[in-house]
């Protein structure tokens, strides 16, 4: 678990830097950072995302980016789907990812 960028994370605070680290940095509590001091990479993040996709029937591309079908598909998700919370979920922090490591900043959460 604490080698996983999305489960290792505070949903109420905390970043996502745009660096490729192999696990979350957790910084001393003296530090006070947000989030328990957790410090995730958008860039797995992002590949962690991608690899939940497919249980949640969201079918990214192989260089883990959104087809315009599969986006409009998260548009129009019908509130009678069972997984519209977790599809919702996911295109808002893949949609962060992706800006995020585009743009060079933190994704924060507080």
């Amino acid at each position: 678990m604490f080698s996983s960028h999305l489960l290792c994370h505070a949903d109420n605070g905390g970043y996502y830097v745009p660096v490729d680290m192999g696990e979350p940095l957790f910084l001393p509590e003296e530090e006070e950072v947000l989030g328990y001091g957790m410090l995730g990479s958008s860039q797995r993040l992002r590949s962690e995302l991608v690899w939940l996709a497919p249980g949640i029937d969201i079918h990214p591309d192989g260089d883990e980016r959104l087809s315009r079908a599969e986006q409009a598909k998260l548009v129009d998700i019908p509130p009678t789907d069972p997984l519209e919370p977790e599809k919702f979920a996911w295109a808002q922090l893949h949609a962060a990812c992706q800006s995020s490591i585009a743009s060079g900043h933190a994704i924060v959460f507080g």
